[in-house]
């Protein structure tokens, strides 16, 4: 039988598969000399005549390569291509000095998004917890170092010229997060109460930036990542109960805590000035909620509306694309744009939940979600009826930390569509079987 797997595996040319295709062959040679003993067979002519079964070794080992490969999901890649360009189209459309510079970190993005495909995400989930720690770690000492504070916030890592904003580096973290709760995979609700601590700890770390629109994007997208943790039945618990109680919560505390803040002063004062005149729409906080909403309500079908928006809106080219696209290409434009994101979204959603390796797809829908929650928060801001905050738009926001952080996200995405075939189900597995064979050769 050794002799047989040996060469079996041989003929695999992706060594990561071996252990999963080992296994399943094992396992099924082992189901049939049980079966051939069972009908009177001796353990060895059992042996051999399961083996005999199974064919030649070569042509299994052949037919088992086409399956177990890498893939490459080319629809994504050619989808990347059409956004980016799609992206560097708009800027140059609209203008502004950042065209050049949109341009240049679309480019290295689309790099750094091949080479986060060509790593293996699975290295992340064997040191998830290390990683997360390493991270928070690193994050609270930049916050509370005091470099990369301008007026008062903290908004960017480095000195410079070489900088990277906090708001879109901090989001890496989702899926860091992801990899983290498959770490507690079968420990009942003591696994889920850790889990919610390591998602508090950012969150925590973006309000007292402050930064409350970083802390609402984070607490969604983790608490989502929960959630679907939840009802996968990770945690060996009521899925359906938990999850209510758990999403009353996700609701409830936010809020309370929220009115506790603003009773008892803990928001910063320009916050409250802006919910204030957001939800009483008016007020000079609640100026540029009106210019967003005018600009978006004057501007064409197709062609521009000749509104001046890059000089009434500062970062027309961030987090107000939206509206600065709606003026000066037309709504159509608009709705191309929106149809991209969310056909990408939906593909990133699709790639994760069909994953048969469980981290795989935790991963990768803490990749989909972090781009879900970003498109929705900043749609519904350019709209006017969510309150102004820092946002940007996916792929077509001005800066280079954003840019390369979607395309970091992107990358992962790949990399986890590339081993579909080749992880099982728990990587852990590997491990296990490694153990079996010790103990078997012992």
């Amino acid at each position: 039988m050794e002799d047989f797997i040996h060469t079996l595996l041989e003929q695999i040319r992706c060594r990561k598969a071996w252990p999963m295709i080992e296994r399943e062959i094992r396992d099924h040679i082992e189901e049939q000399i049980a079966d051939n003993v069972a009908q009177g067979m001796t353990v060895k002519a059992a042996e051999q005549a399961a083996i005999a079964d199974m064919g030649s070794p070569v042509e299994a080992g052949i037919s088992l390569d086409r399956v177990h490969r890498p893939r490459v999901a080319w629809p994504v890649i050619a989808l990347m291509v059409l956004i980016g360009a799609a992206g560097i189209v708009v800027h140059f459309l609209i203008g502004g000095q950042e065209s050049l510079s949109f341009l240049r970190y679309s480019l290295l993005g689309f790099v750094l998004m091949i080479f986060t495909y060509c790593l293996d995400y699975s290295v992340i989930g064997r040191y998830a917890k290390g990683l997360a720690l390493l991270f928070l770690v690193l994050m609270l000492a930049a916050v509370y170092s005091g470099v990369g504070t301008t007026n008062g916030m903290f908004s960017h890592l480095g000195m410079g010229t070489v900088r990277a904003a906090f708001f879109a580096l901090m989001q890496l973290y989702v899926p860091l997060y992801g990899a983290v709760v498959y770490q507690y995979h079968g420990t009942g609700y003591g696994g889920i109460a850790r889990s919610v601590l390591w998602m508090l700890v950012p969150v925590w770390t973006a309000f007292r930036l402050p930064c409350l629109s970083l802390a609402v994007i984070l607490f969604v997208s983790m608490a989502l990542v929960l959630s679907v943790a939840i009802g996968k039945q990770w945690f060996l618990v009521p899925g359906k109960k938990v999850l209510l109680w758990s999403w009353l919560g996700i609701f409830l505390l936010p809020a309370s805590w929220l009115s506790a803040a603003y009773v008892f002063g803990w928001l910063e004062i320009y916050q409250i000035a802006r919910l204030r005149a957001f939800f009483s729409n008016s007020g000079d906080a609640n100026y540029l909620t009106s210019q967003l909403r005018g600009i978006l309500a004057g501007s064409r079908l197709l062609g521009g509306s000749g509104v001046d928006f890059a000089g009434c809106l500062p970062n027309f080219n961030r987090e107000y694309i939206i509206v600065s696209l709606a003026s000066g290409c037309g709504l159509l434009a608009v709705a191309a744009v929106c149809c991209l994101l969310a056909v990408l979204t939906a593909g990133m959603f699709s790639i994760s939940m069909r994953q048969k390796n469980q981290l795989g797809m935790i991963m990768g829908c803490g990749c989909s979600i972090v781009f879900l929650t970003n498109i929705s928060l900043n749609l519904l801001e350019n709209a006017g009826l969510l309150p102004v905050s820092q946002t940007f738009l996916p792929f077509f926001s001005a800066g280079g930390s954003g840019i390369l952080v979607c395309y970091s996200l992107t990358g992962m995405i790949l990399s986890i569509y590339k081993y579909k075939n080749i992880y099982p189900k728990h990587i852990d597995a590997r491990f296990s079987l490694l153990k079996l064979r010790t103990e078997v050769e012992v």
